[in-house]
């Protein structure tokens, strides 16, 4: 079976990993490569589906000779947002496969670098795909740094997208911005207190790894969720610096 149309953004391709494993265990998987993907994390990301199970990249123009499936995200998050699920679960359907009553952990297989430095905090305060209404202000983040100057943070962004200033440079902020994924996740793995993020590619990639993740989310729908996240669920503009140091520690 053929693949195509795969995503391109870190969360989204985290999201449909438990569903090709799950195909590949009937027949050989091939997944054309897609240049588009040069500009995200998504081959990265694949390429982290374990070796032991029949996936194969092709380029498009080999001559495989068979079915092709084509994976429509929008279908996906629409079935999702109809039915209350989460993005892994509307993989399945959109594969043509049974959607499971609990979400799977994406299984993933990757070198974890022992050669990085130990934070307390991981900040992931960046996402392409939300609205300014669902990010917390700049403001926030630097003032909570700042009452915790007793502990270390790290925070991760793309330098393409991202303002690099965002939390400010100080003696217990490091920045970690477009770094190889395998270091990025070496990072998030060594933390000694988890991650506190939005909703984006950070928090997903919480989930498989089994890495505490304090959740901004107002979205009011599973999608995106990390279903393991430690939610802070109101509206993320009423949540004081104050309040997010106590939930935190």
């Amino acid at each position: 079976m053929i693949i195509t149309d795969l995503p391109g953004l870190l969360g989204d391709a985290i999201g449909v990993i438990p569903a090709v494993i799950e195909l590949s265990k009937k027949e050989k998987v091939y997944i054309p490569l897609n240049p588009k993907w040069a500009t995200h994390c998504a081959k990265q990301i694949y390429d982290m589906i374990p070796s032991k199970y029949n996936v194969i990249f092709i380029d498009d123009e080999c001559d495989v000779e068979d079915k092709i499936l084509h994976f429509d995200l929008s279908k996906s998050f629409g079935f999702c947002i109809n039915n209350n699920l989460h993005m892994i679960q509307g993989a399945f359907h959109i594969l043509g496969l049974p959607v499971p009553k609990d979400i799977p952990k994406p299984e993933i297989e990757f070198v974890f670098k022992e050669d990085v430095l130990v934070y307390d905090y991981v900040l992931a305060p960046f996402s392409r795909s939300l609205p300014p209404e669902q990010k917390w202000q700049q403001d926030n983040w630097n003032k909570l740094v700042d009452r915790m100057f007793d502990k270390t943070f790290v925070v991760f962004g793309d330098d393409r997208y991202d303002k690099r200033d965002f939390v400010f440079e100080k003696p217990n902020v490091t920045h970690m911005y477009s770094h190889p994924l395998n270091e990025a996740i070496s990072v998030m793995r060594k933390s000694r207190h988890g991650v506190l993020s939005v909703v984006t590619g950070i928090s997903h990639f919480a989930y498989p790894l089994g890495i505490k993740n304090f959740l901004f989310n107002n979205q009011n729908m599973k999608w995106g969720t990390n279903p393991e996240a430690i939610i802070l669920g109101k509206n993320i503009h009423n949540y004081t610096p104050e309040e997010v140091e106590k939930i935190i520690r």
